[in-house]
């Protein structure tokens, strides 16, 4: 697709012959192999490198403040060949630079498959006046009366404003005419995106407006050129946000063109492209689109403003202020509905949206044999997506599915659509109100006991609180009424997603249950179930407690949610593996929790043994991790592998010159031939000694002089700080795999107590109960027989507080 760009630049003396080098691939640039054309004008030197000497003038005889050239960086269109790109070029030069000097080069790179024809054209303001003047005095300031004795006149035309603007239309005329004359299916335009969107709105022209409602794609070329040269890592924090909103912005204007492209016939989209489009299309408000265009935009600006607002609890009156603000914008925006340029877009967005559905529907049918019914059916024909569940659902353990499904059935979709909607503000309104609730209770029979007045303004701010949770309450329910389309919508995507995860896990649970039944019995399954279950309730328990408290400025609240929904399926879980339980003989049961408990602790000794060899490899990778062998490695590398070989020899030669003064030293003075004989030895190995030393010397002396060195020596040490921190990744790791088996261990033994002291608790309970006044002491009772060993376990706590409110 034809692409508009016209970069207008000018460069300060010092810079122009260097910069024609580099335009024209010369000198240190030579190497560069996409250059396609080059070409200079109006300059008394014409083609060659002989053309650099204008250029190198400019720099020695320009003023130091004025400029020694301007350039334009033109695109080209992909859709010329480079013979028609030189004649577009010289078309065009001809027209605007009759008696400029100027210097072109045409060049074509090639960025991740994707063409980039475009033109470096760098040019004089000084015009060419027919005068021959020594290259000298060309650059000196030009003399009204004798213009022989001055330099060429500047034409003051470049400096204007006005200059660009109808530079730009005439490269847009230019390339226009060109695509007429070659009779060419494409086309440019000047003007900005919000001006070419403005005449696309005034002429209902739908597709048009989809592709142009986007950011300019834009970045300083500094950042570009840095990460082409030194890579992503070299970038600061503000150039790494600049990069990312540059490729996202590419990356739009990418999938926004191809739609434009698919439609005239030019690309054919993938099967998932297809797919994931008539998805996208199927959830298009064209209400909410056609009020967009009309406000640019502002009304789902407006509308997201209002659903994810957080605001502190303080701040009751703030919130209210933007709320209102923003709900009269919205009808003020909505009262556009009875115009009648809204009916129109209404519409053409509704044939654009049949149309391009049928097309796109034809497609899956014409090459891929597929037929699109709706999302349901269509999702079964969406293998990428499926596969993608599959493989995420098989790394899970076999426990994990079976709750992962108990979780399914339990799950409300309708309350889940309501939350994603909402941004799981229920959730988050739900547990602040229980905290501030538990809060001003606490207050409020403090205050009654000790009447301490310095709590009335705490009690009537929390009481304040709760009142602006509640108006918060019932605004979220006017929103879940007025958005119930959208809410059914997603409730229908969770039902169907929810049912194909469904099948995915049952024959999961089908295929690893019939593989852990060959290596494992029925009760010892049931048993790691069970410590399981207590463990996964336990930690949701743990983290619901933790968020709820830390859920201020609402940033748990999908968290709380999903842990809430845990939690109500291992409580109920957990009764039922506590029935389970009674029903096994005392003595396999406990057998088997002691095998477990055995085997735990058998996989914590290897699991130590694992941490103490990970921790010495950490040390060593500490004691490689010094700038001097860093260097060593570095110029090893430079000198593929040379400088080791020498160093390692210089080393070995070094020990038997060690041994040998050892051995010399040890010998009787008298014995005269043997020491002689040593100190030839020691004299030979000391000259192949020197000789490897002054090897690795020269290397080192050699190599640390190159261009490459630095970004050797880093990429060395950053090999060896990634595996250093591999290394940790893993120490923690396996210091997390120690911490479960712990818990698991704690929990068995916990479990193991329960089961002991079960039938002497019964016969406990029974016997309380026959006596008067008994109840009231059971708590304490089992306290004393358990001495806390099955708290954590078997809640009683809890349980007899619930029986005492029913008055047992």
């Amino acid at each position: 697709m034809a692409e508009y760009r016209m970069c207008y630049k000018k460069g300060k003396p010092g810079y122009a012959e260097n910069h024609a080098k580099y335009i024209l691939r010369e000198g240190k640039y030579n190497s560069k192999e996409d250059l396609i054309h080059k070409e200079s004008g109006n300059i008394e030197v014409f083609n060659g490198n002989l053309a650099l000497d204008f250029w190198a003038a400019a720099d020695q005889f320009e003023r130091v403040n004025s400029n020694a050239y301007r350039e334009f960086e033109l695109n080209i269109p992909n859709e010329l060949n480079h013979t028609q790109a030189v004649e577009l070029m010289n078309g065009f030069i001809d027209k605007e630079l009759k008696k400029t000097p100027y210097t072109y080069a045409i060049h074509e790179s090639n960025n991740n498959g994707i063409k980039n024809l475009h033109c470096h054209l760098m040019f004089s303001e000084r015009e060419n006046d027919g005068i021959e003047r020594p290259l000298s005095q060309y650059f000196k300031r030009a003399n009204e009366k004798n213009p022989e004795k001055g330099g060429a006149k500047k034409n003051p035309y470049y400096k204007q404003k006005m200059a660009l603007i109808e530079f730009r239309k005439k490269w847009e005329i230019e390339q226009n005419n060109f695509f007429k004359k070659y009779d060419i299916d494409a086309k440019v335009d000047s003007r900005s995106l919000r001006n070419r969107k403005k005449e696309a709105i005034e002429n209902n022209d739908i597709v048009m407006i989809e592709i142009l409602d986007r950011n300019p794609v834009n970045c300083n070329k500094k950042i570009i050129n840095k990460t082409k040269h030194k890579g992503l890592e070299a970038l600061t924090e503000k150039e790494k946000i600049e990069y990312d909103k540059y490729q996202e912005t590419k990356k739009i204007k990418y999938n926004k063109e191809s739609i434009l492209l698919i439609k005239k016939g030019i690309i054919t989209p993938e099967k998932k492209d297809c797919i994931n489009r008539l998805e996208y299309l199927n959830k298009k408000e064209p209400n909410v689109i056609a009020l967009n265009i009309m406000s640019n935009g502002n009304f789902s600006k407006l509308q997201k403003k209002i659903d994810t607002l957080k605001i502190n609890f303080n701040d009751i009156n703030a919130f209210e202020i933007i709320k209102e603000d923003s709900n009269i914008e919205i009808k003020k925006i909505e009262q556009l509905k009875d115009t009648k340029k809204y009916k129109q877009l209404i519409y053409f967005i509704n044939e654009d949206i049949k149309q391009e559905k049928q097309m796109f529907s034809n497609i899956l049918k014409n090459n891929y044999k597929v037929d699109y019914l709706s999302l349901e059916d269509n999702l079964k024909y969406n293998p990428f997506r499926t596969n993608k569940l599959y493989d995420r659902l098989n790394k899970l353990t076999l426990e994990k599915l079976k709750y992962r499904l108990k979780e399914i059935s339990y799950e409300d979709n309708h309350l889940l659509a309501k939350n994603i909607i909402t941004n799981y503000r229920e959730e988050s309104l739900k547990s602040n109100y229980i905290s501030i609730s538990e809060q001003l209770k606490d207050k409020e029979k403090f205050y009654k006991s000790y009447k301490n007045e310095n709590l009335i303004n705490e009690i009537k701010e929390l009481k304040s609180k709760q009142e602006f949770i509640e108006k918060q309450w019932d605004i979220l329910n006017k929103f879940a009424l007025k958005n119930k389309d959208r809410i059914d919508a997603k409730e229908k995507d969770l039902n169907y997603e929810s049912k194909k995860e469904k099948e995915i896990i049952e024959n999961l649970i089908t295929e690893k249950t019939h593989e852990q039944n060959k290596n494992l019995n029925i009760l010892s399954m049931q048993i790691k179930n069970n410590i399981y279950v207590e463990k996964e309730y336990m930690r949701a328990v743990n983290l619901y407690k933790y968020f709820s408290k830390n859920n201020t400025k609402e940033k748990y609240s999908k968290n709380l949610y999903k842990l809430q929904n845990r939690i109500e399926i291992f409580t109920k879980e957990r009764k039922e593996l506590q029935i389970y339980m009674k029903n096994i003989p005392k003595d396999k049961f406990i057998k088997e929790l002691n095998n477990n408990i055995k085997e735990k602790e058998e996989t914590i000794l290897k699991i130590k043994g694992n941490i103490n060899k990970l921790e010495l490899a950490s040390n060593n990778m500490n004691i490689l991790l010094n700038d001097q062998v860093i260097e060593k490695l570095t110029i090893n590398k430079l000198s593929t592998g040379k400088f080791m070989i020498n160093f390692k020899e210089k080393n070995r030669i070094n020990e038997k010159i060690n041994k040998l003064n050892i051995e010399y030293s040890s010998l009787n003075k008298f014995d005269l031939l043997k020491r002689n004989n040593i100190n030839k030895e020691i004299k030979k190995l000391t000259e192949e000694y020197n000789k490897h030393n002054s090897i690795t010397n020269e290397l080192t002396e050699f190599h640390k002089k190159t261009e490459n060195y630095a970004k050797i020596f880093k990429e060395v040490k950053d090999n060896f700080e990634k595996a250093r921190n591999k290394i940790f990744a893993n120490v923690r790791l396996e210091k997390r795999k120690e911490m479960e088996c712990d818990i698991e261990i704690e929990i068995s033994k916990n479990i193991k107590n329960y089961k002991q002291q079960q039938s002497k608790i019964n016969n406990i309970i029974s016997k309380i109960n026959k006596s008067k006044g008994g109840r009231d002491k059971l708590k304490e009772v089992l306290c004393e027989i358990t001495n806390n060993d099955i708290s954590g376990y078997s809640n009683w706590e809890i349980n007899l507080n619930k029986e005492r409110d029913r008055e047992w």
